[in-house]
């Protein structure tokens, strides 16, 4: 059965499209931005004296339960040697950042370089101009249920998501499974824009649904997912229940690079 959508009180602000767009390059160019991202090396060992050297990152690693240790860490990052970092914290000495991913209970180090290839090459986000006809309401329809993400490296991540948002796009209804993130909504989409260039896919954040379910998808908003910029990350892909059957002519398009 489609869901009837009412159409809310709603203000599309490109000046607030514009100053986010500003800080979306400024964050992917940033000395641990998604530009900068070198290295994603997983750690196997479990101790000290297992503990491997990893191209391209200071130290010998291993891990425990709950984080990474490195050890012979150079004076520029520890003045100990040693480092011990749980998932998201890091290190650096202002050029080289080192810092501990997890993922499904793994970890692996990553290495962030502000002189990486990428980033020095990074120019911009290409993206197109914004316009209040991709701010479209929505509502949300809870169907909890746990989907198979798969990532860019081929893991299976499973996911709990909400349910259903639905909207209309020319005159039709269309709908995207989302996942609550926070106080917000999120999810990963793949359209026809593809054809003309546009990543092969892209994610996007709106505000969770007031106490009727409504709510506004602004694909204005939708942004690159951090593979686009560095081939290192492991960025979650859309199911096939989530492509969209049009041309989602709004959001980023591409990283440009010189």
């Amino acid at each position: 059965m489609a869901t009837r959508l009412i159409s809310q009180p709603f203000t599309f602000d490109e000046d607030d499209w514009h100053a986010w767009h500003r800080g979306r390059t400024e964050y992917a160019s940033s000395p641990t931005g998604p530009t900068a991202l070198t290295a994603n090396h997983w750690v196997e060992p479990d101790k000290p004296a297992s503990a491997l050297e990893y191209p391209d990152t200071p130290g010998r690693w291993y891990r425990t339960t709950d984080r990474l240790i490195g050890l012979d860490i150079p004076r520029t990052h520890s003045v100990t040697g040693t480092v011990q970092l749980a998932a998201g914290e890091s290190v650096s000495d202002g050029s080289l950042s080192i810092q501990a991913f997890e993922r499904q209970g793994e970890f692996a180090v990553r290495i962030y370089n502000r002189h990486a290839p990428n980033r020095i090459a990074f120019h911009s986000i290409e993206a197109f101009v914004p316009s209040s006809r991709w701010a479209l309401p929505a509502r949300l329809s809870p169907d909890a249920d746990t989907v198979n993400l798969t990532t860019s490296d081929g893991t299976i991540l499973p996911t709990p998501t909400l349910g259903w948002l639905h909207f209309e796009m020319g005159n039709l209804s269309h709908r995207l499974r989302v996942i609550g993130q926070g106080g917000k909504i999120w999810t990963a989409f793949s359209d026809e824009s593809s054809a003309i260039g546009v990543h092969r896919f892209r994610f996007i954040k709106l505000d969770r649904p007031d106490a009727t379910g409504y709510t506004v998808i602004d694909f204005n908003r939708a942004y690159l997912p951090s593979v686009a910029f560095s081939k290192h990350f492991l960025s979650p892909m859309p199911t096939p229940t989530n492509t969209l059957e049009f041309s989602v002519e709004a959001g980023e398009k591409w990283a440009v690079f010189n």
